[in-house]
């Protein structure tokens, strides 16, 4: 009597301690072919008799989409910065977690676009399932260089960059890595040189610089045209390469 006592006793505590963990967790109900969430009546499939799911919410992803043309900056294990379109005020960090092999295409793309889940480092209280995301991928960063906002860049119908400086000068620039804000100076300015953000009244009277620097971003016009090549057509050419030598 004591042993069927003491059973009975494990048991309650487990269902117990099993209603409790459902209780303070969150439950996604599985959804069926017409979309439409399971609920009591619904039929189940045979096959995949699942009726709702408790997500693990200490380790959470973020599901991003990355073009042909960019995917090849991405690498496993960058870092990344995460912001929840719900809470702007405190930002998150993950890292690349993983890349998908083969592109998709998606509406409103023109290109073929590369799924990336990124990791979020620690749990945090704020996240839930299917929120949503804005995610920066840390691709490099750079000490001591020279760089400005881009709009300060222009381009004339000879396609060379180039800057208006407060001394008078239409200087040419070549360009270096960019973001969304901001453009790093290879050659062309000093620290310090102030220039324009606008472009200023009477440009005419602007004396052009840097002709010298013509020939080395015509080589880098060169190279940015190779590199532009998707990555999905890089591979495919790779393929083709290697059953001709084959």
């Amino acid at each position: 009597m004591k042993k069927t006592s003491v059973t009975g006793i494990v048991v309650a505590i487990c269902i117990l301690a099993l209603f409790l963990f459902v209780k303070l967790s969150m439950l996604i109900y599985k959804t069926d072919r017409s979309g439409a969430k399971i609920k009591t009546g619904s039929s189940l499939d045979p096959f995949d008799p699942v009726v709702a799911t408790l997500p693990d919410l200490s380790s959470m992803l973020s599901k991003i989409y990355i073009s042909e043309i960019e995917i090849k900056k991405v690498k496993p294990g960058q870092s990344v910065q995460i912001t929840l379109d719900a809470f702007h005020d405190k930002p998150i960090t993950g890292h690349v977690a993983s890349i998908a092999n083969i592109g998709e295409q998606l509406p409103n793309s023109d290109s073929k676009m590369f799924e990336v889940m990124i990791k979020i480092d620690n749990s945090d209280s704020r996240l839930l399932p299917s929120m949503t995301t804005s995610n920066r991928v840390m691709i490099k960063s750079y000490d001591k260089v020279v760089y400005i906002p881009v709009e300060c860049v222009q381009t004339g119908e000879d396609s060379v960059p180039f800057v208006y400086t407060k001394e008078g000068k239409k200087q040419i620039v070549i360009p270096g890595e960019i973001n969304d804000k901001n453009m790093i100076i290879e050659k062309g300015l000093k620290p310090g040189t102030a220039i324009w953000l606008m472009t200023p009244d009477n440009t005419n009277k602007f004396r052009l610089a840097g002709k010298d620097l013509v020939p080395a971003i015509r080589e880098l016009e060169k190279l940015k045209r190779k590199e532009s090549i998707p990555y999905t057509e890089k591979k495919l050419m790779s393929k083709s390469a290697n059953r001709s030598v084959s």
